[in-house]
């Protein structure tokens, strides 16, 4: 992960994987201050080590899955959206790493960043 942001740890770390082994692993990946965030789902415990977790001061969110109804209404929703302006800001991943810091920082106005793989 470090070395997609320019040598230094993630600030946000995304798991969708809903794998065991790759949640745990994530728990390493986000820089001091850092937030994970945990979007798959197993049925079982996860492991992590709570001295690296406190030392380096992790924010851990998780959200829970959603059925495939949830996605037909939002889908549906969307359809008398136009959510082609939130996109303000448009990279490939190869560019991603470049755009993170300025994303981020509030003075670029980036509503929604989108990642194209054209």
């Amino acid at each position: 992960a470090t070395e997609l942001c320019g040598g230094q740890a993630p600030d946000v770390v995304i798991d969708a994987t809903g794998h065991k082994g790759a949640m745990e692993a994530s728990f390493l990946l986000p820089g001091h201050g850092g937030t994970l965030v945990l979007l798959g789902l197993i049925q079982g415990q996860l492991q992590f080590s709570d001295p690296d977790l406190h030392r380096r001061e992790i924010t851990v969110k998780a959200s829970r899955n959603a059925t495939a109804q949830d996605f037909d209404a939002v889908i549906a929703a969307l359809t008398h959206i136009d959510v082609a302006a939130w996109a303000t800001h448009q990279t490939t991943p190869d560019g991603l790493a470049q755009c993170m810091t300025t994303w981020r920082d509030p003075a670029y106005g980036v509503i929604k960043g989108m990642l194209s793989f054209d």
